[in-house]
């Protein structure tokens, strides 16, 4: 089982807002997998991702708001500097 990063965004914003909740908690909330766990993937470009990861979890600890749209612009802006052709990278909307 796989996670958007929107579905991670709501995660890390839920878990932001009740520190207290567990990930089990969050799990259950947000996948609708007959299991009740988080399944990490690999991913594609990982420096793109966890370069993502990073600016997302700058903006919401600033309480800023992380758009599909805005997210696809920075993914698109992160892709250039790591030199990935936009032929190999395309910005999800999930």
């Amino acid at each position: 089982m796989t996670i958007s990063i929107k579905t991670k965004q709501e995660i890390y914003q839920c878990k932001q807002n009740d520190p207290s909740i567990n990930i089990n908690q969050l799990a259950e909330e947000y996948t609708e997998a007959k299991e009740n766990k988080i399944v990490n993937r690999l991913a594609k470009f990982v420096e793109l991702e966890t370069a993502l990861n990073i600016w997302i979890r700058q903006i919401l600890s600033q309480n800023g708001i992380v758009t599909n749209e805005i997210l696809q612009i920075q993914a698109k802006k992160f892709a250039n500097l790591l030199n990935i052709s936009e032929e190999d990278f395309k910005a999800s909307q999930d």
